[in-house]
């Protein structure tokens, strides 16, 4: 095989992910996007094939891919040597410490598609410090602020208008932050994304009047939603996870409530109010967000000169990495 047919860098994943969709920008690569609506006992035998089938069409000599999913990743690692490309694995969360008891009895296959990475990117020094251990190579790599959407301002139902950032995921404390809503008068409105329908409908009958669950919208309707309110809550139960409602939220100036771990409080620094994962505490903060809007506004214009910045740094850095051995 000559070599311009095997200088080729794809990247693989099984969900598009903003994380994914904006590095990929960096990498160059060639972005290949495998989805399925089947349950998962056919929709990963079917998504495996899909891929291994991509690997093999284009031979890549940098292969990226995203992590979860950990079959994904699993495959990629499995057959490496074979294909012999350099393989790189952009790890979330949940891809480097399972979420369920019954993924926890599979800690080794976690540890071994670290060890077998050429090298793992991760948001943080914690995560990095669990790929050390599991002898990977690990790179710090926080989540790109994403490009500045072109916006249409929407005018709202509110005098005050508040959007949770939400999935419904185990780690979200949805049902405080619905609690919290009926602390407020009904001028003061909830927005509530993604598919609600994954809840019990006790939760969405019982709902305050002043919450509005939005479903799942387009890319270009939540930028506007998101740049139209006063503020937006994205919160986690998860110690060591960088939302991507934080930086979605920098990149239209829009203040935010963040959960107060550690990892959040370093990271965001600027632009925000922090909060326990309680309806009480959640009320208070809110209160406290809207009083001193103004100021987290301008933080906030702080907060994304310094990230990007960081971030161009951190890219070229693994940049000129990736370069001595020739892969970039």
């Amino acid at each position: 095989m000559e070599d311009n047919q095997r200088n080729k860098k794809i990247w693989l994943a099984w969900e598009r992910h903003r994380r994914t969709l904006e590095l990929n920008k960096f990498f160059g690569t060639e972005l290949i996007i495998f989805q399925s609506n089947y349950p998962r006992i056919i929709k990963h035998p079917i998504l495996l094939i899909k891929s291994w089938f991509a690997i093999h069409a284009k031979r890549p000599q940098t292969l990226i891919v995203q992590n979860p999913s950990i079959f994904l990743t699993l495959l990629a690692c499995v057959v490496k040597s074979f294909y012999g490309y350099f393989l790189i694995v952009d790890a979330h969360n949940s891809g480097l410490l399972p979420l369920s008891k019954t993924l926890k009895k599979f800690l080794f296959i976690y540890r071994y598609l670290q060890k077998k990475a050429d090298i793992t990117i991760v948001t943080n020094e914690t995560l990095a410090n669990i790929v050390s251990n599991n002898k990977g190579n690990p790179y710090v790599l926080p989540d790109r602020i994403p490009s500045s959407p072109k916006v249409t301002k929407k005018i709202l139902k509110g005098e005050k208008n508040i959007l949770f950032i939400c999935t419904f995921a185990g780690d979200e404390p949805y049902e405080e932050v619905i609690k919290s809503a009926s602390s407020f008068d009904n001028d003061v409105i909830f927005y509530v994304t993604g598919n609600h329908k994954r809840i019990k409908l006790d939760i969405i009958n019982n709902a305050p009047s002043n919450v509005i669950f939005t479903g799942f919208v387009s890319d270009n309707e939540y930028w506007n939603l998101l740049s139209s309110v006063d503020l937006s809550i994205d919160l986690t139960r998860k110690e060591n996870c960088l939302v991507c409602g934080a930086y979605e939220s920098i990149a239209v100036g829009t203040p935010m409530i963040l959960s107060d771990t550690n990892a959040l409080k370093t990271f965001f620094n600027k632009g925000a109010v922090f909060t326990e994962n309680n309806s009480a505490a959640i009320t208070t903060s809110i209160k406290k967000c809207l009083k001193i809007e103004g100021k987290l506004r301008e933080e906030i214009k702080e907060l994304k000169y310094k990230l990007n910045k960081t971030s161009d740094q951190v890219i070229s850095g693994l940049k000129n990495q990736l370069q001595k051995i020739d892969l970039c």
